[in-house]
Order: C-alpha cells, then sequence, then structure tokens
C-alpha cells in the first residue's frame, strides 16, 4: 500500500518522477496496447518520497520520454480498491485499499542530457 499517499487523499499537488522503464497494457476486447512508463520513485515536488514506482500511459507529452528522464506533473490522489472482485473458486486475493495518482495534468518532461 502506499501510505505515505493516504494523508494526500483527495488533494491536487505537483509530482516528479524519474522514467525507469517502458511498457504497455492491454485495454478493450479488440486487443488494443497502450504504450506506459515506469516513473520510480516518485516524490512531492518538495522532494517528499510518496510511492516507490507509478506506471503513467504515455500521452503525447511523454512519447520522447527516454529511461532517465524526469517527469513534472499535477496530479490528484485517490484511493481505489485493488485485488479479486470475482466468484470463481481457488483465487484467494481478497480485496484492499490502495492509492493512486488520478488525472495527470501539466506534464512536464525535463530530458536527461548526459552525453
Amino acid at each position: 500500500m502506499r501510505i505515505h499517499l493516504s494523508k494526500y487523499d483527495g488533494e491536487r499537488l505537483r509530482f516528479v518522477g524519474v522514467v525507469t522503464r517502458h511498457g504497455s497494457k492491454k485495454k478493450g476486447y479488440k486487443d488494443l496496447t497502450l504504450p506506459t512508463l515506469l516513473l520510480s520513485p516518485v516524490e512531492t515536488l518538495s522532494g517528499e518520497f510518496v510511492a516507490d514506482h507509478l506506471w503513467m500511459n504515455v500521452t503525447k507529452h511523454l512519447q520522447d520520454a527516454r529511461v532517465g528522464d524526469t517527469v513534472e506533473f499535477d496530479a490528484r490522489v485517490g484511493m481505489y480498491e485493488k485485488g479479486y472482485k470475482g466468484k470463481r473458486n481457488g483465487i484467494n486475493k481478497p480485496i484492499s485499499k490502495d492509492y493512486r495518482l488520478e488525472r495527470p495534468t501539466k506534464i512536464v518532461l525535463h530530458k536527461n542530457i548526459t552525453d
């Protein structure tokens, strides 16, 4: 659980994270694949640690993001339930509450210049 985010539930803040990996996720029943980025770690703009990692959808602002770049954005902290909510036998994933960053806006990509 992202305990550090729980104290900001419902608030909109500025966050910063470093791109550590590219990925993708499936969406919908037609096998639509959407690109994602892994940000790790994630901190507030003042430097307070809030999450060890966060997956973010690649938007037009992040199309040129590479590993090592820094992403700065505003987002709202929100609670969600995770775990298995179905009725199949043999699956034991109890439902728990966790926190996420929702509706990112004002995204700024800071390129890592190492050359």
